[in-house]
């Protein structure tokens, strides 16, 4: 099981479409479907990043978003003032990894 925690909403862009976390769909075949009606999006996401060795990761929509850099970047557009509107991330920070032994 992994434990991450809600950091906040931040703006994915700025005025010149620079993303604040790249998204990593079509990377990982459990990233499946859709991302608008993904479902278990942000724990499908959490393994993906988690897998790659990242700290930091946002969902947009379903879309998943993490990078190497992702916790240095995550905020760089800004915090939203709305989680709801278009062009946010809901960003998630890993906290631990819990190992289960058989």
């Amino acid at each position: 099981n992994l434990d991450f925690h809600f950091v906040g909403c931040f703006n994915m862009y700025n005025s010149k479409n620079d993303p604040a976390i790249p998204s990593i769909e079509g990377t990982d075949a459990i990233l499946d479907g859709d991302s608008s009606t993904r479902r278990h999006a942000i724990v499908k996401c959490a393994r993906s990043a988690w897998t790659e060795g990242y700290q930091v990761f946002g969902i947009a929509s379903g879309s998943c978003h993490t990078s190497g850099s992702a916790h240095d970047t995550y905020n760089k557009h800004g915090k939203a003032e709305d989680c709801n509107q278009q062009g946010v991330y809901r960003v998630y920070n890993f906290t631990s990894k819990i190992i289960t032994i058989n």
